[in-house]
């Protein structure tokens, strides 16, 4: 997401325009959130950042495997009918400027490509994957106890500390994140 180079007047315009529109498709609705949220794009800077390369916008230079996108749609929704073949989005680019002149709005295509660039995300930075979607198994994780498996029962131990330790947390806006942050940074 830009942080400038673009007219925020005009990507209001531009949400007013397709918000008008009711259109009710996914597609659609996804691109209204995104470009919603590239208001937050400054306040978040440092605390959600976004990893898409502009150099790269349809991830020719680091694909995501079809594989993993084929297992988590058939881990949320089962495996294919025989003539059923669905159809994968790897990315989706909105121009937010005049004549190809100002900045994009890069983000994934589908919800199956978002995940598991979460997926690898997580496996390059060590950090734990949390899934908020209960009873749904990540693709990869297996669903009996790990033994011998040191990283992966550490990630698990540090997800369930934080349930105990860390209290329920509300709804928060953007600025609240920001403040919640600050107030609970290391020394």
């Amino acid at each position: 997401m830009p942080k400038s180079g673009y007219d925020p007047k005009e990507v209001e315009r531009e949400i007013l325009r397709l918000e008008g529109l009711n259109d009710r498709r996914h597609d659609t609705l996804l691109l209204m959130a995104v470009m919603k949220m590239l208001r937050h794009a400054r306040t978040l800077e440092g605390f959600c950042e976004f990893t898409a390369d502009p150099d790269d916008v349809f991830l020719q230079k680091d694909p995501v495997p079809g594989e993993l996108v084929q297992a988590i749609h058939d881990a949320i929704h089962g495996p294919p009918r025989p003539v059923y073949i669905p159809i994968f989005s790897k990315a989706t680019v909105k121009g937010l400027g005049d004549n190809y002149r100002g900045e994009s709005l890069i983000y994934p295509g589908d919800d199956y490509h978002y995940l598991a660039r979460a997926i690898i995300h997580s496996s390059r930075t060590g950090v734990p994957l949390l899934n908020d979607v209960p009873g749904l198994q990540l693709p990869g994780m297996s669903s009996v106890t790990p033994v011998d498996e040191g990283k992966l029962l550490a990630s698990i131990l540090a997800v369930e500390c934080t349930r105990i330790v860390l209290p329920p947390v509300p709804l928060l806006r953007p600025e609240d994140l920001m403040e919640f942050r600050d107030a609970n940074a290391w020394p």
